[in-house]
C-alpha cells in the first residue's frame, strides 16, 4: 500500500528546504537496547 500512495517517493524537483531525511535506523533494529546505543546517538545528536 505505501508503493501506492507513494509514501517514499521522492521528489527530485523538490526545493532543498522541502527535503527531509533521517538517515539513522531505530535504535533497537540490531536487538535489545543497550549501552552502545546510548554511545552512538549521543556522537549523532553532540554533532546536530
Amino acid at each position: 500500500q505505501w508503493e501506492d500512495d507513494g509514501t517514499y517517493r521522492f521528489d527530485r524537483s523538490a526545493e532543498r528546504a522541502q527535503v527531509y531525511s533521517i538517515d539513522t535506523p531505530p535504535p533497537t533494529a540490531s536487538g535489545s537496547l543497550h549501552v552502545g546505543h546510548v554511545f552512538s546517538y549521543t556522537h549523532t545528536d553532540t554533532i546536530a
